[in-house]
């Protein structure tokens, strides 16, 4: 171990001129004590403006006030360790806790953390979460995490230096501002805003609209707090030069005040960075340095290359220094002040990050990369891991170096699932090392996959393209592997919106390929996707039947049930019967061995959304609960988001709500790390959610989101759904003119030229809207084709639309209202025989108008509380609220129901399954958050299932509760 001096340890400058930035810190401190949460500050500025010690002033008072104060710091050339500002935070915080006490901090989520927190290392028997897109579970996992802490004092965070975070911490963080902290938080970041990724600056700007989040920004000093920080010693006439050539900049200004003071030690010159300093005060800075020995400045140089805080030995190895000159040059480092100790031993940091930067760019070029090259040597003769040489490796490695592509490729794959965007850096600085050459191009297609695969999975779809048309450049045509190539091309341009580029691509590689081959087979189901996509049905089932028979005849399952499924949607897009089809697919999916299906998971939309469409619910929803398992275990999740946003349609038809809206939760979570096209639909689907429960407002910003996240594909089913995402809040709203223009423009003109699952809704809003709008005769003709749409009323729910459409149009005109209600009322009770109990509590409301209006009270009565009791089940308020209306119109009163109803018996049969965990959960003393992190929803779902629980089970304490599960299971295994 090395032995040095301690002498020369940075003293902390005054804090002069930042009296009102020091009060708005108080403030925040104080609504802390308070007990407010969700609280953020940025401070922000110019290099050296005094953002760093205004953070340490506040993490200062903080402890004194028995806060937990955690604090990291990013640094400019070290952004290779996934979550490194948000470990350097939080780790030795916690690892210096009672093992007992991390584990009732974590609170089950021990395995979620251990992905981003190394202090939860090895405290879980469960697997850690492996899959990029759901890197949320571990995101959600430390908010918790902060929560609890909360819980026992108030917490600071402070990240100073943000803009140089790596990617997984600007990921992370991004998250908390979205989703703040339960309990007195404060998230602090210091930055300089112009180099802040886009990422982190939209998270900040719409954190920085709650009224108890502030922003600082750091103007210069004024002359009089220049003096100040100065201090007496320093001539008035100095201090007025000082201060002109700095611009009022403390650390500027302290910095051509210790040059002034070795003025007769070296001479300066000019050095040119990349740091935006004056030039007075990079003069200043080297005429410091050269008054440096050699060995401590080239010790200083090392220390640049390797980090701030920099590990000594490290240090002296990349800068070739030997062991014996190592205490003497730091003690000149500490003498001078340019590093001081911090709390690890061996450890140092730099006076300020502009002193690093300027150190490392007065190094030749040719130094630093044999600086690295050492470093890089040194920490692999360590046994260090990939991820630690990866930085080294990147900046010292030539062109060949074999050694070193394995090195960066070893760390692209630690990174992937925790990190993918710097796993997508790892891979493009290993390509950049191949040899030029064929020889080298079956190494570069497979690391050009993994980096677009990566890139995909951080939501750089565009880049992932262009990554893959580089493969596509690289293989010929009868390369065995360009087929796949090409498929996943085009499935990449499919999430973007682009379905007429993956046609085009499809097509010229079906053209090429072998008629009865695989190949051939691979393509025909791609470009029947296209066709689906953009609502070409008849081409997309004759593709399908092509792909469906070549598959057959091959003999390939996964492939059979993937075209089954996409025949029965082509059958049902246009009106021709799917049923048998569908049925068939399903069967073929339930034999399908696991190692199968997890070769072709876009099963999940070819199965699971066409069983939701044709309203098979319950197989739709065990169907693609298999999917996602499977894409869990194995460890692929491209096909997440299709799937959840089909488990979650058949959920919300069905009046599944609560569940539903855990499905959109993960699913939103998942598409907003990785958007693509799908996304659109899972927040589109949350409007319809919001709308049924009464949420409206929400309900139009996640409509207005839909519209706005499909606005740029091309025409198509996607855009058409988002249209009707956003219209059926605004019709609920009373903006018929906003619901009808919506809907046309998205769904491309009076043909509805977007999928049929949505043509009945969306003709009924259109009817409703002509009919507000004063237009009896376009109603009846969007009323009628809404009638056509159901293909003879072939589904249950579709046709509820429509005969709503019809009775709306009949109560207008006022000439048969017992008609009216008789085709509402058959519309009810078919709606209900189908499981669909919204719809048919919607159906029920509207006949009881048209039973108002041909005088029979009393039925309609009856019939508003049937649908009354049955929209209060399910928990869709906003409805029940219209049936509450119609029923004080009545001259009747109604009691407010709230949940599900408890007429069931108080059996445990009457729990669903995910009610029936939460129970022995809670049998087992886990609290609210215990279970929300075992089942991977929020504390607010957890909420809702203990409600509905106790309701039906007719107990209103968890000990009932645990009592009951006891008497009737016996012990727990």
């Amino acid at each position: 171990m090395y032995t040095c001096s301690m002498t020369g340890l940075a003293t902390e400058p005054p804090l002069a001129g930042r009296e009102a930035e020091v009060r708005v810190l108080g403030d925040l401190l104080d609504e802390l004590d308070a007990g407010s949460g969700g609280l953020v500050l940025e401070v922000a500025g110019e290099p050296g403006i005094g953002k760093s010690r205004l953070l340490r002033e506040l993490l200062g008072e903080a402890r004194s006030r028995g806060h937990v104060a955690l604090s990291g710091r990013a640094a400019e050339l070290e952004t290779g360790h996934p979550f490194g500002v948000i470990c350097e935070a939080f780790d030795d915080w916690l690892v210096g806790l009672p093992r007992e006490r991390r584990e009732a901090l974590g609170g089950g989520l021990e395995a979620e953390l251990s992905v981003v927190l190394a202090a939860f290392d090895g405290l879980s028997v469960r697997r850690a979460p492996e899959l990029q897109q759901e890197r949320h579970r571990s995101y959600r996992a430390v908010r918790l995490l902060c929560s609890a802490i909360a819980a026992q004092a108030p917490v600071v965070l402070a990240i100073d230096d943000v803009q140089w975070a790596d990617p997984g911490s600007l990921e992370l963080l991004s998250y908390l501002l979205a989703h703040p902290c339960r309990g007195p938080v404060l998230l602090a970041v210091g930055l300089r805003p112009a180099q802040v990724p886009h990422r982190l600056s939209v998270a900040l700007t719409a954190a920085l609209r709650d009224p108890g989040s502030r922003r600082l920004d750091l103007a210069a000093l004024s002359p009089a707090a220049a003096r100040d920080l100065l201090g007496p010693a320093i001539p008035r006439s100095v201090a007025e030069r000082l201060y002109r050539e700095s611009g009022g900049n403390p650390f500027f200004l302290l910095q051509l005040a210790r040059g002034d003071a070795l003025a007769g030690r070296g001479a300066a010159g000019r050095v040119e960075i990349g740091t935006p300093v004056p030039e007075a005060v990079r003069a200043a800075l080297s005429s410091e340095l050269s008054a440096l020995s050699a060995q401590a400045l080239a010790l200083l140089g090392g220390a640049a290359v390797t980090g701030d805080p920099f590990d000594l030995r490290l240090a002296a190895r990349a800068a070739g220094v030997g062991d014996a000159d190592v205490p003497e040059a730091i003690g000149e480092l500490l003498r001078f002040g340019l590093v001081h100790p911090v709390s690890v031993v061996e450890q140092f940091a730099f006076r300020h990050p502009i002193v690093r930067s300027i150190v490392y760019q007065l190094a030749a070029n040719g130094w630093r990369v044999r600086a690295h090259a050492r470093a890089a040597a040194f920490l692999a003769a360590s046994d260090a891991g990939a991820l630690t040489q990866a930085p080294h490796v990147e900046r010292s490695a030539r062109r060949g170096d074999l050694a070193a592509v394995g090195v960066l490729v070893e760390a692209g794959a630690a990174s992937a699932p925790r990190a993918p965007a710097l796993a997508a850096r790892w891979y493009a600085a290993a390509l950049s090392l191949l040899p030029r050459g064929a020889a080298a191009h079956g190494r570069s297609v497979e690391l050009l996959i993994a980096m677009a695969t990566a890139l995909g999975a951080d939501g750089q779809l565009e880049e992932s393209r262009a990554a893959l048309c580089e493969v596509l450049e690289l293989l010929p045509d009868d390369h065995p592997e360009r087929v796949g190539a090409v498929a996943y091309c085009a499935g990449v341009e499919h999430l973007l919106g682009r379905h007429r580029d993956a046609h085009a691509r499809l097509s010229a590689a079906h053209r090429l390929a072998a008629g009865g081959s695989l190949d051939a087979v691979l393509l025909k189901i791609e470009l029947a996707a296209g066709a689906g996509y953009e609502n070409r049905c008849q081409e997309m089932l004759d593709w399908a039947q092509q792909a469906l028979d070549g598959a057959t005849r091959l003999r390939l399952p996964a492939l059979e049930v993937a075209a089954t499924g996409q025949l029965a949607l082509a059958r049902y897009f246009l009106g021709l019967p799917a049923g048998e089809t569908i049925d068939r697919a399903g069967r073929q999916l339930d034999d399908l061995s696991d190692e199968d299906l997890a070769g072709r998971l876009d099963i999940g939309l070819w199965v699971g959304w066409t069983e939701s469409v044709l309203e098979r619910h319950d197989r739709a929803v065990a169907h693609c609960q298999r999917v996602i398992d499977v894409s869990r275990a194995t460890g692929q999740g491209a096909a997440l988001l299709v799937t959840m946003t089909a488990q979650a349609w058949s959920l919300i038809r069905t009046g599944r709500l609560d569940d539903a809206e855990e499905v959109l939760t993960a699913a939103i979570e998942t598409g907003r790390l990785a958007p693509n096209l799908f996304l659109s639909v899972a927040v589109g689907l949350s409007a319809l959610l919001a709308t049924q429960r009464g949420e409206l407002d929400a309900a139009l910003r996640a409509g207005e989101e839909s519209v706005r996240l499909a606005r740029s594909a091309d025409p198509g089913l996607i855009p058409g759904m988002s249209g009707l995402y956003l219209a059926i809040p605004l019709i609920e709203l009373g903006e018929a003119r906003r619901a009808r223009e919506i809907i046309l423009e998205m769904s491309g003109g009076n043909e509805l030229r977007t999928s049929r699952s949505g043509h009945t809704a969306a003709y009924e809003i259109l009817t409703r809207a002509e009919l507000a709008l004063g237009r009896p005769q376009a109603a009846e003709t969007w009323a009628a084709a809404a009638q056509a749409a159901t293909h003879g009323d072939q589904l249950a729910v579709e046709a509820a639309f429509a005969h709503r459409a019809r009775t709306a149009v009949l109560l207008a005109a006022g000439t048969d209202a017992a008609g009216a209600a008789q085709v509402a009322l058959q519309a009810a009770d078919r709606a209900q025989a189908a499981g669909a109990p919204v719809e048919a509590g919607r159906c029920r409301i509207i006949a009881a108008r048209a039973l108002v209006s041909a005088g029979r009270r009393t039925e309609a009565v009856a019939e508003l509380e049937g649908a009354l009791d049955g929209l209060a089940r399910v928990g869709a308020a906003g409805y029940q609220a219209q049936a509450e209306r119609a029923l004080r119109r009545l001259g009747r009163r109604t009691a407010r129901r709230r949940g599900p109803a408890t007429g069931e018996g108080n059996r445990l049969e009457s729990l669903t399954d995910g009610e029936r965990e939460v129970a022995v959960l809670i049998r087992r003393g886990h609290t609210n958050r215990e279970i929300a992190a075992a089942i991977f929803v929020s504390e607010k779902t957890v909420e809702r299932y203990v409600t509905r629980i106790f309701a039906k089970l007719g107990v209103s304490r968890r000990a009932e509760l645990a009592a009951r599960l006891a008497a009737e299971t016996g012990p727990l295994p």
